[in-house]
């Protein structure tokens, strides 16, 4: 089956498991296969030249407007929708059936009891934080912190707000970079602990291995 991804994660996952991809995004890390534009500016006709048995899409990091489009052009898709490692369990158990690979479970992890909460700014100027009903908010829960953010999944939010509301600070490496350059604006709200972004944002094949270099990071707390 000839497979194209719109997805980081997805594609990751999917060449781990043996899939036949034969394209990705530029957002993928993979320049030894055809790329075919952004995960929000694909190139549809592109898509279309790499005769795809099956394109596959997120509902949180792609278009509606781009999947019309391939639906309309008559590729067959699948859209997972991932705000949580049960969400995850649940649709790559459907794609295992349509690409007839087996991809990750992860069934086996036990949530730790709510004890420390935390604020993940995601961007800045404005800053922006990390909700609890996603992916990453997901992982953390597992791991016994509280995400603390906005009013949606990704809010607009004023640090100062948070003054006295959280134990930590976790700043990830994507997708704005953050490092010690923001110490200082970040540390006067609470203490700040910095982490590799894709240990909070890419699910799949590397959602084990995240876990426990969390749980690493941030055993101290």
């Amino acid at each position: 089956m000839r497979i194209v991804s719109l997805v980081p994660s997805i594609s990751e996952t999917l060449l781990a498991a043996g899939a036949n991809v034969v394209g990705v995004t530029r957002y993928c890390n993979r320049d030894d296969l055809p790329l075919i534009g952004g995960t929000k500016d694909p190139d549809l006709a592109k898509i279309a030249s790499l005769e795809p048995d099956l394109v596959i899409l997120d509902r949180h990091e792609n278009l509606l407007a781009d999947y019309e489009l391939l639906r309309q052009a008559k590729m067959d898709t699948f859209a997972t929708s991932i705000s949580s490692i049960s969400d995850m369990n649940r649709d790559f158990t459907e794609l295992s059936k349509i690409i007839n690979l087996e991809l990750p479970k992860f069934d086996d992890f036990i949530r730790l009891p709510s004890r420390i909460k935390v604020l993940v700014p995601i961007w800045r100027r404005p800053y922006m934080a990390l909700g609890p009903d996603t992916y990453g908010g997901d992982l953390l829960s597992h791991l016994g912190f509280e995400v603390i953010g906005g009013e949606t999944t990704y809010s607009k939010i004023d640090l100062e707000d948070f003054v006295g509301r959280v134990d930590l600070i976790i700043a990830p490496s994507e997708p704005y970079k953050f490092t010690k350059r923001q110490l200082p604006e970040l540390g006067a709200i609470s203490e700040v602990i910095f982490v590799d972004g894709q240990d909070l944002f890419w699910w799949g094949s590397r959602t084990k291995v995240a876990l426990q270099r969390l749980a690493r990071k941030l055993s101290a707390y």
